[in-house]
């Protein structure tokens, strides 16, 4: 018994240490892609059936999760990293950099909107929802913008 014990506890510290080479990686991602692509409707019934049995678990959980500020906050700042390329350091320099204003209009964001070059993807700054709307309105293109200022000013 305690042979077997021993060997156990062999393999797990060994797989442990094997599953984190690249070449186990590649391989398992690969056996997985292939599982997936061959039993696609036994997942899919799977899936079907685990939900079913754990409905209300699940809504109960997943409300939770939504209403929960701090993972808002740490899912927000991923998507701002992800979209945007910008960290959460970054991000919040800025906002204290601007005072929490927006760059146009003066007036204080909530939310602020991250203004970014559509053709470079450079960030410009943090715009209100309005102003933001605007240049998104106006295709980002100064010729409009300048041509609905004189009209404006008649």
């Amino acid at each position: 018994m305690e042979k077997l014990e021993r060997r156990r506890k062999y393999m797990r510290e060994y797989m442990r240490e094997y599953s984190k080479r690249p070449e186990y990686k590649a391989h398992k991602a690969e056996y997985d892609r292939d599982y997936r692509r061959t039993n696609t409707e036994r997942i899919r019934t799977y899936k079907q059936q685990y939900d079913r049995e754990h409905r209300e678990e699940n809504t109960e959980r997943m409300r939770t999760w939504r209403t929960d500020s701090e993972h808002q906050t740490s899912i927000s700042h991923y998507a701002r990293k992800a979209k945007y390329g910008i960290m959460r350091d970054e991000y919040e320099s800025m906002l204290v950099e601007q005072e929490g204003c927006c760059l146009i209009c003066g007036q204080l964001m909530h939310p602020p909107c991250i203004d970014h070059d559509h053709d470079t993807d450079e960030v410009r700054g943090l715009l209100c929802v309005r102003c933001n709307t605007m240049l998104g309105m106006a295709l980002d293109n100064p010729d409009i913008l300048r041509s609905g200022a004189s009209y404006l000013e008649g």
